[in-house]
């Protein structure tokens, strides 16, 4: 049976029989009332939006008032209602279809053969394996563990903040309760893409490769892994975003400045962000191009040889061959150097440059925020009002 054959499923989803490759009571709860993207981003934002709305106006904390920031002119807080929580609850849902489509494209290009180990028999049989582990409970338990964690340790500095969901102790609570929840979204997504990472370089090491040079995605048909690895990219801006918007709007509670004071922390932190960014795009791909290299040379070992081989013989019999015969051997060898030529130039990374492009234009995009906020700031609104 060709363990590529999808004929019995109208869908890659039933294929793998699962609703999702990643799939738990949210998601299912998600799909079952088929809420579209722009309509999760709006109920992560309304909800929360509308019930410290109503506190802050119960308690009269709508606008500043001795120096502590009230409802409306806190922008750390309306950077995380309308920016960090919608952005990283997007990106737990999309998690999934990225990953799907990584591996919908591999399976569909069919790259891969025989199995090299014997853990899996068949590509299903690995497929599924892979989904139980990305939707494994372990996960969202240790995440929930970790964002815990994280919300007892910055809750002292949240305390200070001049803010009044800091002065008021409902609304302290409250948001220490949102930033579990937005934390535990993205650490479980986080989680979850390490674990995909593991899994298709797993793939790579568990079946034979069958590279397609002439694939019209130009990459051996391995197209779909670099789209992923750029996807991974636009996760890591979104948080290089937050991060940035995090710090910008946090620094404006302390200092009533949009300009960042603690240039050293700064530094720190894209510095981190820099070195974390490229790992993340040739992790998932790293055995896939070792896979691929390995493909190249064994092609090109095949021509070499038959080259070799054609060349020795002609070489011991030259001196015996008609003028037609030689030629008839050397248009054989033409042929087999082209052949060589053309396996030369097969692939060895799952992606053109074009990605490498997307994704360099998307990491370093966060770190233009702090630029242009704090040019804004220095140059246009102080020139303003000298």
């Amino acid at each position: 049976m060709d363990i590529f054959d999808l004929a019995t499923a109208r869908t890659f989803r039933e294929w793998i029989m699962t609703s999702t490759i990643i799939y738990d009571k949210i998601i299912i709860w998600i799909q079952k009332h088929n809420l579209s993207l722009a309509v999760i981003w709006v109920l992560s934002t309304a909800i929360p939006f509308s019930y410290f709305l109503v506190l802050a106006a119960l308690t009269g904390n709508l606008w500043e008032k001795d120096g502590i920031a009230g409802f409306f002119n806190d922008y750390n807080f309306m950077n995380s209602l309308f920016v960090a929580i919608p952005l990283t609850i997007e990106f737990y849902f999309l998690l999934g279809d990225f990953i799907e489509d990584c591996v919908e494209g591999l399976v569909k290009n069919k790259v891969f053969g025989s199995p090299l180990q014997q853990h899996y028999d068949t590509v299903n049989e690995f497929l599924r394996s892979m989904s139980k582990d990305l939707s494994s409970s372990r996960w969202m338990l240790l995440a929930l563990a970790l964002s815990v964690l994280f919300v007892l340790i910055a809750a002292p500095s949240h305390r200070g903040i001049l803010s009044w969901r800091a002065r008021n102790t409902v609304a302290f609570v409250s948001m220490e309760i949102l930033w579990v929840v937005s934390t535990w979204f993205a650490i479980v997504m986080l989680l979850r893409a390490v674990v995909a990472i593991v899994w298709i370089n797993k793939l790579f090491r568990s079946f034979q490769l069958h590279v397609r040079p002439m694939h019209p995605d130009r990459s051996g048909g391995l197209a779909s892994l670099g789209t992923f690895s750029v996807r991974l990219g636009y996760i890591i801006s979104a948080i290089g975003f937050i991060l940035a918007a995090n710090q910008l709007t946090t620094q404006y509670l302390y200092a009533d400045t949009f300009a960042v004071q603690n240039k050293i922390i700064l530094a720190v932190g894209w510095g981190l962000y820099f070195l974390i960014a490229p790992v993340a795009f040739f992790a998932p791909i790293g055995a896939a191009h070792e896979a691929m290299l390995q493909a190249k040379r064994k092609e090109i070992l095949v021509f070499a040889q038959e080259f070799e081989k054609e060349y020795q013989q002609l070489r011991r019999k030259i001196a015996h061959l008609s003028y037609q015969e030689t030629k008839e051997a050397v248009n054989k060898m033409e042929e087999i150097n082209r052949l060589y030529n053309i396996a030369n130039e097969f692939p060895v990374w799952p992606f053109q440059i074009d990605k490498i492009k997307r994704f360099v234009a998307s990491v370093i995009s966060p770190f233009l925020l702090p630029i242009l906020t704090n040019l804004v700031v220095e140059v246009v609104v102080k020139g303003l009002l000298k």
